[in-house]
């Protein structure tokens, strides 16, 4: 059988986050054949919003405070997204489970 090593992403630099102990459980739980690294993000540039000016238009007041949604297409397509996501977390936890 084939193997893989993939890389997979810590979002914090600090050694407690609990990003970091959940993908730390994660890989124990990956088949044999499945290795995971950790790809380091402390050399990379810092990310500021201030960069994005340029590439993201964000419209005010799409988004309320509390995390409503004000446009109904928007809505739409988040909610479609998170259907989406849910199953590929379904078909993995399953895969998983199967042992592979």
């Amino acid at each position: 059988m084939a193997s893989f090593t993939v890389g997979y992403f810590v979002g914090s630099l600090a050694k407690n986050s609990i990003n970091r102990k959940l993908a730390v459980a994660l890989t124990r739980l990956t088949p044999p054949d499945l290795t995971m690294r950790e790809i380091p993000i402390g050399d990379l540039p810092l990310y500021s919003y201030d960069y994005d000016a340029d590439y993201i238009q964000f419209t005010p007041g799409l988004i309320t405070d509390d995390g409503q949604v004000t446009n109904s297409s928007t809505e739409e397509f988040l909610r479609n997204y998170m259907q989406e996501y849910c199953g590929f977390i379904e078909r993995v936890y399953t895969a998983l489970l199967r042992g592979g």
